[in-house]
C-alpha cells in the first residue's frame, strides 16, 4: 500500500508514486568532496529518505514481543500505540490526548505500529546509514553482549536531549533487557539519559553532578537540541541555535574521544503542514504506511523548523559555521530522514509509537560503535606489530 499523500497532491491511483519513486536513489559519502556537503546533499534532497536508504517490507522478520518487553515499554508516558485503552486507565495528558486525537481521526498509523508488530524493516547501502543487522537474533544478541558486557568496550552512553531522547532511552533500556536479556541493573549503568531541552544548562550539568567531567575514554555521548529551540525562542531562533550547538563543542567531556561523541539529528515532527499543530483546536497527523518520497515540505505543523535546525548544526559540528575555534571531531548520527517517511509511526505528531522505527536509531549507534572498535583493534594491532604503540591512534 501507499501511504496518504500531502493534500496539495492529486493522486490517481498510484502514478502520482511511480513518478516520485523513480528519483529515489541513495547518495554516497565518496562521491563528495567532505562530509559535510554529503550529509547536505542528503538532507537537501528531493526525497531525503530514499537518499539514505529504504524501509523493506519484511513480516517474516518482525520482532514478537513479550508481555515484560511491552510493559516496559509502556513506561513511557508517550509511545504506547498498541492499547486502545490504555487511556481508560490514566490521567496522563499525553495518553489522554493521543486518545481524544483518535476519535476526531486526526492522527493516522500503519497497522503494524498499532498491534506493535511492525513489519517494515530499514535498510541502507550508505556506510553513515547502516544498521546492526538483526535477521539472525542469536547473531544479533551475541554482538550487543560483546558490546555491553564486561570486558566491554562500551562502558556507558549518555543520551542527552528533550522527551524525544527520553523515549528513545526507554526503547533502548527494554531491548537490552527483554531481547538481548541483559540484568537490568547493568542496563541502568551503561544508558542513562541526561534531559536538557536547550543546551548544555549549566543549572542542569550541576544537578547531574557534572558527569561527563569524570568519564571514561569508553563512554559515549548522543546529544540533540531541536524542538525547543526553534519558533520557541523567537524570530532569531537560527543564531541563538548556532549559539547552543557551538557551545556543545565546549563542554567538558572528560576522557571521551571525538569519535565518541554524536550529534544526532532532529527528526520532523509529522503534523501536516498548514493543517494545525499541538497547541491548536485541530490537526491533522501521521499516515497508514511508511512513504520512501516523503518531503521536508509536507510535515512540521505550524513550526516546521527542524529541516533548517539540521542544517545549521551540520555547519556547525562538520566546521564551517564553527564559531569556537575548537577542533573537534565530532561524529553525526542522521536519524532524521529514515524517520521523515515513517509519519506512520507518529504518537501525537511530536513523539513515535513504540516499539516502532525508533529501535532503529539504536541499531544505527550499535553499527557506529562496533565499527569504531573494529578500527581501533585494527590500528592497535598494527602500531604493536610496528612497535609504534606510543603513538596516537588515528581517528
Amino acid at each position: 500500500s501507499v501511504s496518504r499523500l500531502h493534500p496539495s497532491f492529486v493522486k490517481i491511483h498510484d502514478v502520482e508514486y511511480k513518478h516520485r519513486h523513480k528519483f529515489c536513489a541513495p547518495l554516497h559519502p565518496h562521491n563528495f568532496a567532505s562530509d559535510l556537503e554529503f550529509y547536505k546533499a542528503v538532507h537537501k534532497s528531493p526525497f531525503p529518505s530514499c537518499a539514505a536508504g529504504s524501509w523493506v517490507y519484511r513480516p517474516e522478520e518482525r520482532m514478537v514481543l513479550s508481555s515484560a518487553h511491552l510493559q516496559c515499554l509502556d513506561q513511557e508516558r508517550q509511545g504506547n500505540c498498541h492499547d486502545p485503552d490504555e487511556w481508560r486507565h490514566t490521567n496522563d495528558k499525553a495518553k489522554l490526548s493521543r486518545h481524544y486525537s483518535l476519535l476526531k481521526n486526526a492522527i493516522q498509523n500503519s497497522p503494524g505500529i498499532l498491534n506493535a508488530s511492525d513489519p517494515w524493516v530499514w535498510e541502507s547501502s550508505v556506510e553513515p546509514y547502516k544498521v546492526m543487522d538483526r535477521r539472525d537474533i542469536e547473531t544479533y544478541r551475541s554482538r550487543l553482549r560483546k558490546l555491553f558486557l564486561s570486558p566491554a568496550p562500551v562502558n556507558t552512553i549518555y543520551l542527552i536531549g528533550d522527551s524525544l531522547t527520553r523515549q528513545w532511552h526507554r526503547a533502548m533500556k527494554c531491548e537490552l533487557e527483554h531481547v538481548v536479556g541483559i540484568d537490568p541493573h547493568i542496563v541502568d549503568k551503561r544508558i542513562q539519559y541526561l534531559q536538557m531541552h536547550i543546551g548544555f544548562e549549566e543549572r542542569l550539568l550541576k544537578k547531574y553532578g557534572y558527569p561527563l567531567r569524570n568519564a571514561k575514554e569508553q563512554d559515549y555521548v548522543v546529544f540533540n537540541f531541536g524542538f525547543h529551540v526553534g519558533k520557541k525562542l523567537g524570530e532569531t531562533w537560527p543564531s541563538q541555535y548556532v549559539k547552543i550547538i557551538n557551545e556543545a563543542l565546549q563542554i567538558d567531556y572528560g576522557n571521551i574521544p571525538d569519535q565518541h561523541i554524536f550529534f544526532r539529528t532532529t527528526p520532523v515532527r509529522h503534523f501536516l503542514a498548514n493543517k494545525g499543530d499541538w497547541n491548536t483546536n485541530n490537526f491533522e497527523a501521521g499516515g497508514n504506511a511508511p512513504d520512501a518520497t516523503a518531503q521536508w515540505s509536507w510535515y512540521g505543523g505550524n513550526s516546521p523548523e527542524q529541516p533548517k535546525q539540521n542544517l545549521l548544526a551540520l555547519d556547525v559540528i562538520l566546521q564551517t559555521h564553527n564559531q569556537t575555534k575548537i577542533d573537534r571531531q565530532f561524529q553525526v548520527l542522521d536519524t532524521a530522514p529514515m524517520i521523515l517517511s515513517r509519519a506512520d509511526s507518529s504518537f501525537d505528531g511530536s513523539h513515535l509509537c513504540l516499539p516502532g522505527p525508533m529501535e532503529f536509531w539504536s541499531r544505527m549507534l550499535y553499527h557506529r560503535i562496533e565499527a569504531d572498535q573494529k578500527f581501533h583493534h585494527s590500528s592497535t594491532t598494527t602500531a604493536q606489530e610496528d612497535g609504534k604503540n606510543d603513538r596516537p591512534i588515528p581517528v
